[in-house]
């Protein structure tokens, strides 16, 4: 675990912040997608896109990395892990997130620069998990602070925030960047849990506090 870096007088360096993006696939966030039933009120209701679209490109700007960290399986899903319980039980019999089709795929709105890192193997809902390679990533980089948006609040954004503190980054949640499927549980991860591991704000305060590189 590496020491904790606290950022002075709540400013972060953007050159050792770096977004990460969990699941903005069409599988979610456009009408045709597998599971777009599911967040779509609450997508809307938080203006998830058009936040998480503003906050890119002021994040880069200001010269931070992004991460995009889509869940994608091969054609057979010989790569999902857990099939018979939990979230994923029916996964594959669903057909959903296959990284060939464009239920796969990041949303045009937010299509990754080439400067940005895209996980390619990220098969379960820690980001940090399985073959990611997101950890590696962060340090190659000397990130230090990680402020998470994404897909879905209460799974695996919480997956992925719980880890990344537990690893001993600063972590940041933004609460008007993420989205689950109804305002109970929404509410319950961002009042009740992610305040035990991570900062919880909005993308305007948070870009707020980000020093250009």
């Amino acid at each position: 675990m590496r020491a904790l870096s606290t950022p002075s007088a709540g400013r972060y360096e953007a050159s050792k912040t770096a977004l990460v993006l969990i699941e903005f696939q069409n599988n979610f966030c456009k009408p045709g997608g597998g599971s777009y039933g599911g967040p779509k009120e609450e997508l809307e209701r938080l203006n998830v896109i058009p936040n998480t679209i503003d906050l890119v490109r002021r994040a880069r700007a200001l010269g931070v990395p992004i991460v995009w960290a889509p869940i994608t399986y091969n054609d057979d899903f010989s790569d999902l892990p857990v099939r018979d319980f939990g979230i994923m039980a029916g996964a594959a019999d669903r057909g959903g997130f296959k990284r060939s089709e464009w239920d796969g795929a990041i949303i045009d709105e937010l299509k990754p620069h080439p400067e940005d890192v895209v996980l390619a193997r990220k098969t379960g809902l820690d980001a940090f998990a399985q073959e990611s390679e997101l950890n590696a990533v962060l340090e190659e980089k000397g990130v230090t602070t990680i402020a998470v948006g994404g897909l879905l609040t209460n799974c695996c954004v919480e997956s992925t925030v719980r880890t990344g503190y537990e690893l001993g980054y600063n972590v940041i949640t933004l609460k008007d960047c993420t989205a689950t499927l109804d305002e109970k549980a929404y509410l319950q991860s961002i009042e009740g849990s992610l305040p035990l591991f991570s900062i919880v704000t909005e993308k305007d305060v948070f870009l707020e506090q980000v020093t250009a590189a």
